[in-house]
């Protein structure tokens, strides 16, 4: 693998914490591709239990994109039930972004992201309260739903 510029990187699917992205690559002088700061191969990793057998190299772009999967399937678990306080909690640290405000429902987006584009967002239908992490364009109407059918549901 020949890069000139941090166009590669190591993804690592297990990783407990963060992104899975682990480092940045360069090429090496002897033309392996180490770690940006520390000068490691992704073996010598793999080796130290630094990361999982599972992680690789790989552009960028690809890595991104699998970043925000992981974030996505971590951070977007449905509708939480709150209580009003809670919701109006949410609603006042900051001033709300996209505030949609209908007869029988409210919602609002909390404007500071969780991670890359997922987003709190804060839905009130009737007297039901709810708290939502999905990406910054959903529509109002289908966090709407997605707690109505939440509603739906045994506890």
């Amino acid at each position: 693998m020949n890069i000139d510029s941090l166009e590669y990187c190591i993804f690592d699917p297990s990783a407990k914490v963060g992104t899975g992205i682990f480092d940045f690559m360069r090429p090496a002088e002897d033309g392996s591709l180490v770690t940006l700061i520390r000068g490691l191969t992704l073996e010598a990793l793999k080796a130290s239990g630094q990361v999982s057998p599972e992680a690789s190299v790989c552009p960028w772009e690809e890595a991104a994109a699998l970043s925000r999967c992981r974030a996505r399937q971590r951070l977007c678990q449905g509708p939480q039930r709150v209580t009003r306080e809670r919701w109006l909690e949410s609603f006042e640290v900051l001033f709300p972004a996209r505030w949609e405000q209908a007869e029988d429902y409210e919602v609002f987006m909390v404007p500071e992201c969780i991670t890359d584009s997922i987003y709190c967002f804060g839905v009130r239908i009737d007297e039901d309260y709810f708290l939502i992490n999905e990406e910054a364009l959903t529509p109002a109407k289908v966090l709407v739903q997605q707690c109505k059918v939440s509603m739906e549901k045994p506890q």
